[in-house]
């Protein structure tokens, strides 16, 4: 039958694309510079991320503290929001 045939391929829907995610923490965007605005095409540039990566997409997480405001135009978990407003960063969800 086909379906022993494609092993990878049963169940309902194929869940690889919600883990394909790339992490980003956020002692990586220590180094930059204060008020930097932080989008994807910014990482890219930057050597954070690869267009490869970038195109399964990012996600800033909070590992590390920060000690610049940054402006992130990325998504961001809430630990990362956290220490990203504390001196005086703000996050705008792209």
């Amino acid at each position: 039958p086909l379906y022993k045939r494609l092993p990878f391929k049963r169940g309902k829907g194929n869940m690889k694309t919600l883990s394909n995610i790339v992490p980003v923490a956020l002692i990586k965007l220590a180094g930059l510079p204060a008020k930097s605005i932080v989008n994807l095409n910014f990482l890219i540039n930057e050597k954070i991320v690869s267009k490869k990566d970038a195109s399964k997409g990012v996600k800033i997480l909070g590992n590390g503290p920060i000690e610049k405001a940054l402006i992130i135009n990325l998504p961001v978990s809430k630990t990362a929001r956290e220490a990203i407003e504390k001196p005086g960063g703000k996050v705008e969800d792209a």
